[in-house]
């Protein structure tokens, strides 16, 4: 895992430390991303930490196209029917709906996902095992979290859902064939349309840029109250709201604070997740905090199907049917950013890099068609990948 982390090719996921036998990884965060620290003297070299990695292993199969997986993928929009929900969630609360009906079911007996803790240093994943706890994890997190890291609590008498980035749910999907029980336990994954979680300093930048020195004591939700929802900030003493386009804008979403893997990551639209939520950005006509949030749902398995209807005809969840390009209008920022990181994951390589491509050449070329190279947005894609690969090469990995 050295290698890993000298070459910041970790995405922080954790999958690392539910793995290892020796207990010989903890997570840490230096201000950039999430990595694992080894304990050399507790270490075997079992290999077990490499062959469970999404960051140094990548597979273009499932994260080029949407149509892929074991039935014809159907696209929604759509939200909880619960207004509460609705409003507190970043887009729709369709995933806290979700989470929620299958465990008052009786369905599933926890969750695995991000909760904003009530203080910054307690942003992290976390086992969460009753709706109430559920309730508490609404709204989108910009923050590093492992949440692969929380697999080691899971019970194999039990059944879970599991809600995570693509980069995630490519880090469990390994785990379970190392671990086949989890195959049984982890009932549905719920994937994140993601298009990089800024470095834990964008956050502290955020808040320092308002007044709040001491950041520990700080607590932040990065989207609350309607769509797309207000950065609250507060340490007991005063709270700042800021617009949306203030705190993603100014701050997170600024390429500075997207680590390097980030770039590289063709995943955004989460290939190995039974549903996909993110936001449906081409209802958006202002940064209006009255207006509801409303989800944008790719279904991507039959037991996703399954789940989706039901709770549909049971009326807690509002669905609507879309086209697919209706999905890319929605997310074209995201479909952009997937056609860069094309170009960075082509560079790698061409370079022979330490990265280990286990998808054939042409699988890892079929984002690109031969024409984009000689347009302006193509040329463009391709000198920021060049930007990007010269910046790795030289040990700049936060710029």
């Amino acid at each position: 895992m050295s290698k890993v982390n000298k070459t910041r090719l970790c995405h922080g996921c954790g999958v690392c430390f539910s793995v290892c036998p020796a207990e010989a990884i903890i997570m840490k965060n230096d201000g950039l991303n999430n990595y694992p620290s080894i304990d050399e003297r507790k270490c075997t070299s079992c290999g077990l930490c490499l062959q469970v990695c999404s960051g140094i292993n990548i597979n273009c199969e499932r994260s080029m196209s949407f149509k892929q997986l074991d039935c014809e993928e159907k696209y929604y929009m759509g939200y909880s029917d619960n207004s509460e929900l609705r409003e507190k969630a970043a887009s729709g609360g369709v995933i806290t709906q979700i989470l929620t009906s299958l465990m008052s079911s009786g369905e599933i007996e926890g969750a695995v996902i991000a909760t904003h803790g009530n203080q910054l240093e307690q942003i992290n994943a976390v086992l969460v095992e009753d709706v109430e706890q559920i309730k508490g994890c609404s709204s989108t997190i910009y923050y590093p979290v492992s949440s692969c890291a929380v697999l080691k609590k899971l019970s194999p008498s039990k059944r879970y859902v599991f809600v995570g980035k693509g980069c995630d749910l490519d880090s469990l999907s390994r785990l379970q064939k190392v671990h086949p029980w989890l195959s049984k336990s982890i009932h549905a994954k719920v994937g994140l349309m993601c298009h990089h979680t800024p470095y834990a300093k964008a956050t502290v930048e955020l808040l320092k840029s308002h007044g709040f020195d001491d950041v520990n004591k700080c607590s932040i939700r990065y989207r609350e109250n309607g769509w797309p929802g207000k950065t609250a900030i507060s340490d007991g003493n005063r709270e700042v709201r800021l617009e949306y386009s203030q705190s993603w804008g100014k701050h997170l979403g600024l390429s500075r604070n997207m680590p390097f893997r980030c770039m590289c990551c063709t995943n955004g639209m989460a290939g190995h997740a039974d549903i996909v939520v993110g936001d449906a950005w081409k209802l958006k006509q202002s940064n209006d905090n009255s207006v509801k949030g409303t989800s944008l749902i790719v279904c991507r398995t039959q037991n996703g199907e399954s789940i989706l209807k039901r709770f549909n005809t049971s009326g807690q969840l509002h669905l609507d049917e879309v086209k697919y390009g209706f999905v890319t209008e929605c997310q074209s920022n995201l479909i952009a950013k997937n056609a860069k990181a094309s170009y960075c994951l082509l560079l790698l390589r061409l370079l022979n890099s330490n990265v280990n491509f286990e998808s054939s050449f042409s699988q890892q070329c079929s984002n690109i068609r031969p024409r984009d190279f000689f347009t302006i947005r193509g040329i463009k894609n391709q000198l920021s990948a060049i930007k990007a690969i010269y910046m790795y090469k030289i040990g700049k990995f936060d710029c």
